[in-house]
């Protein structure tokens, strides 16, 4: 059965089997562990669990497909697509130690258990995100991420991979509290507050979710494709800009769900930046909320675009714009032609990602989803302006746009852009949770990610191409001038008789309301045409 005759129900059974196997998971054993360690040095497990002992393996995400090699018997395969994790090592087992009772705030105080026990990372571990089974001796089982950082930065890879591991635990509600519920006296109806030091939710890989639980998109897309990486987690980015981490890469990777970030996470990404870096931004919602940090214990403070002007959108370029507002099913239609296309059939008004595993209640009728959906970032106040009329660097290519629409009809999708910030520093973002989920299935997709990829590490980036717009907003008719009688009538004729639509959208908002063409533009035409009125400002992005 194809993707995109998967039914609703059918989606339903698998999502539902999850929930009530991980349910049992969690009742019967649990266990947390350091979210980051170096190859070499130890990691140390903190179980509780029901049954007198229990047995570590340890899995990390691979490539391949076939039916004959080691799968972990309790991760589905979907629809085609295969979970492809593998087992590497088994540690054996150890038996269970009593533990203390959580406290009531415990979601934001740390559990507190004791070592149970402990593994040497060997030294010879490459740099990823690994998952270690806790299996009881009766059969009950959880998964514990560790992601093995290497201790020589830089030396397997040249790119690194951040893993969204604030936003796991921000919605993580073991203890009794997330940033999004509370059942707990000390809290009203979510938490400020909240601990790395405790069991995770969401940890069984599956093909949907927005957590830990769908890493293995991007990780199977970079190992299908034969691009090494090396792995860190928020709290190393947290670290970077005070240790220098980022230094020892020239491609940093965000995907998911890169929702909460700290001060030191920002500086650390621009000073990365600022000193010729390039990010690629493949998550949806990213740096929305303002996060610091005492110990392990994370406090949610601040909106970034309360806290500081232009927020997100002055930093990666775009920002977070509404949620469940439209289809998850949506993909991108391209702009115009760019070298990010290369190799691929893709032309101006072209789709492609229109489809992908990461499934979604809100998704399509068969099932499928796309690569722009549920949240995604949008161009917006604060960000930078449109390269083009002159402007040739801090300036934003648009490149493509999430075909997603509002209940009014208007198209309001992921954009997907390069972000030229000079000192030798690029974003390329395609920012949407579900991007990940059609990337590992759509043919289009992989090669103008790679692309970028390859194009970000040869250090080689074209500059920003001419807009279509270049400087004549209001040239309707595309003959090279500006709002003049003969683009009037081309208002008319579009607005009133269904004529032609603007062949660059940019130049069809005259009054810059960010709506195209419509009975507004046209007055302000009028008035410009025959009462002297106001030039129309620079072309806008839709």
């Amino acid at each position: 059965m194809s993707i995109r005759r998967l039914s609703a129900l059918s989606i339903m059974i698998f999502l539902l089997i999850f929930v009530i196997e991980n349910t049992n998971c969690a009742a019967a054993i649990m266990g947390y562990a350091e979210i980051s360690v170096t190859a070499g040095s130890q990691v140390h497990f903190r179980v509780k669990c029901t049954a007198s002992s229990f047995n570590v393996s340890w899995y990390r995400y691979d490539v391949t497909d076939s039916l004959t090699d080691k799968i972990d018997d309790n991760v589905f395969e979907f629809d085609g697509y295969r979970i492809p994790l593998h087992k590497v090592f088994d540690a054996g087992m150890f038996p269970v130690i009593p533990q203390p009772a959580d406290d009531d705030d415990a979601y934001k105080n740390g559990c507190n258990w004791q070592v149970t026990c402990t593994f040497n990372i060997p030294e010879d571990w490459k740099s990823d995100l690994y998952l270690a089974k806790l299996r009881d001796d009766i059969g009950h089982y959880t998964y514990i991420p560790v992601i093995v950082r290497s201790n020589s930065p830089g030396d397997q890879s040249k790119i690194a991979v951040v893993s969204a591991t604030n936003t796991w635990q921000a919605y993580n509600n073991y203890g009794g509290a997330s940033f999004y519920t509370c059942n707990r006296p000390s809290c009203s109806t979510f938490s400020s507050f909240v601990s790395y030091d405790r069991p995770l939710v969401n940890t069984v890989p599956t093909p949907s979710g927005h957590l830990s639980e769908i890493e293995h998109l991007l990780l199977k897309f970079l190992k299908t494709h034969g691009i090494d990486y090396e792995q860190l987690s928020d709290l190393d980015l947290h670290s970077a800009a005070a240790n220098g981490l980022l230094n020892n890469y020239n491609v940093v990777i965000l995907s998911g769900h890169s929702e909460y970030w700290s001060e030191e996470m920002k500086e650390a990404v621009e000073s990365f930046l600022d000193q010729g870096g390039k990010l690629i931004n493949l998550s949806g919602n990213t740096m929305f909320w303002k996060v610091q940090f005492d110990g392990n214990r994370m406090e949610k403070v601040v909106r970034w675009r309360v806290f500081m002007p232009g927020g997100e959108f002055g930093v990666l370029g775009a920002g977070y714009q509404g949620r469940n507002c439209c289809p998850v099913c949506a993909g991108f239609q391209a702009l115009r032609t760019h070298w990010i296309y290369e190799n691929t059939t893709v032309r101006e008004d072209s789709v492609f990602g229109s489809f992908g595993v990461n499934q979604h209640p809100d998704g399509c009728s068969d099932g499928s989803s796309g690569a722009s959906g549920w949240e995604f970032d949008v161009v917006g106040p604060g960000s930078p302006s449109p390269c083009g009329d002159g402007l040739w660097t801090d300036c934003l290519e648009l490149l493509a746009k999430g075909l997603n629409q509002n209940a009014v009809g208007q198209q309001v999708g992921s954009d997907m852009f390069i972000y030229h910030r000079g000192r030798g520093g690029y974003i390329f973002a395609a920012p949407s949770i579900t991007l990940t989920g059609s990337l590992v299935v759509d043919t289009t997709l992989q090669q103008i990610i790679l692309n970028v990829i390859q194009t970000f590490l040869s250090n080689s980036i074209p500059g920003p191409e001419e807009s279509c717009c270049n400087g004549h907003i209001g040239d309707l008719n595309s003959d090279g001038s500006d709002a003049d009688i003969l683009d009037l009538n081309f208002a008319i004729n579009r607005i009133f008789r269904n004529g032609p639509s603007s062949g660059c959208p940019g130049e069809s908002d005259l009054n810059g309301d960010g709506n195209l063409l419509n009975i507004l533009d046209l007055s302000f035409l009028v008035n410009r045409c025959f009462r002297g009125g106001p030039a129309a400002g620079h072309c806008q992005y839709f």
